[in-house]
């Protein structure tokens, strides 16, 4: 499960998208700034938070395509072509329900908002220089901002809300607010 975690923080694309924030913002964060543990911590929770609601807002999609690929006839004529989906990943690795596995993911989502804040806060307090402390605020807001705007375009977008998510206790059905 791991592993399909790093490959969704991969292949999210939530990495372009951070360099192209420095170029909005007008300033390219050095190297000895993005070493740092404080910083790195926050951008590898912002591009996790990222996948994991493509992967949760997503799963009825990636479920839908399973049972297509699943069934005798699909299995004889075509090859698979989804990602691998975390949630999924995780349910067959614990063998746990698919609500179960969801629920993972929610509260894994909570613990990862709640380190960013932590970790956003720490370096702007104790390690980032004064001079910079206004630009790399700005970034970390809007790198925020990112997050909550690819997990609003997962949430409204057809190709992820057409399928519903169902599980032994209903239909789940992701919501994003601010």
């Amino acid at each position: 499960m791991e592993d399909a975690v790093k490959q969704r923080k991969m292949t999210i694309g939530m990495r372009s998208t951070l360099l192209a924030l420095e170029v909005l913002l007008g300033k390219e964060i050095p190297g000895w700034l993005r070493c740092d543990p404080c910083f790195k911590s926050a951008v590898e929770c912002a591009i996790e938070l990222v996948g994991l609601g493509n992967d949760l807002i997503g799963l009825g999609k990636d479920l839908a395509h399973f049972s297509k690929e699943s069934s005798p006839a699909a299995a004889s004529t075509s090859k698979k072509t989804t990602w691998p989906n975390i949630v999924l990943a995780y349910k067959a690795q614990e063998e746990c329900s698919l609500e179960d596995a969801i629920n993972y993911f929610i509260d894994r989502h909570a613990s990862l908002v709640a380190i960013f804040d932590a970790q956003v806060e720490t370096f702007l307090a104790e390690r980032c220089p004064l001079d910079d402390q206004e630009v790399l605020r700005a970034y970390f807001y809007h790198v925020r901002y990112c997050v909550f705007g690819f997990n609003l375009w997962h949430s409204t977008t057809p190709r992820y809300t057409t399928h519903p998510i169902e599980t032994d206790s209903g239909t789940i059905k992701f919501t994003v607010a601010a």
